[in-house]
């Protein structure tokens, strides 16, 4: 018996088997961090570490080059995002990514297309409120726990 159709057949299993085992790792490598949540192509982390706007902006740029604090941008991610955090041991009012820089926008540039203020916010008290937390304004060196994204 020849083995010549038999190689190309098993060649092909061969490659194929190393093509699914290397597409399998892949996906587990774009998956999110322990703990994190996924939402809509993007992973979401709750941090009880009580930092300032700033210092938790820096924090989360830690999490990969496109790590921000969180943006929101529908009813239903604000949604998610709210019970995510309300599940969380120790929370907290909580940082996410809007910031008042003579006009409202998210620390990593996109859209500001949604917002959902609390009642009578925001309201820039004293004026000196220039940083978020999930829907109300405060002073960006007050320190609260904070929620960290990066896209997939």
């Amino acid at each position: 018996m020849s083995a010549g159709p038999k190689l190309p057949h098993c060649l092909l299993s061969c490659l194929l088997l190393m093509a699914f085992v290397a597409g399998d790792s892949l996906r587990w490598a774009t998956t999110c961090p322990q703990k994190w949540l996924y939402y809509r192509g993007y992973c979401y982390g709750y941090f009880t570490a009580r930092k300032t706007w700033a210092e938790a902006e820096d924090e989360c740029s830690r999490y990969g080059p496109m790590g921000r604090l969180a943006s929101i941008h529908s009813q239903g991610a604000s949604r998610v995002l709210s019970d995510y955090i309300a599940r969380q041991s120790d929370r907290d009012n909580t940082w996410i990514g809007l910031r008042d820089d003579e006009q409202w926008k998210w620390s990593d540039n996109s859209a500001f297309d949604y917002q959902r203020w609390d009642r009578e916010q925001p309201n820039n008290l004293w004026d000196k409120e220039d940083c978020f937390e999930f829907w109300h304004d405060y002073p960006c060196n007050y320190k609260f726990p904070f929620l960290c994204s990066h896209q997939l």
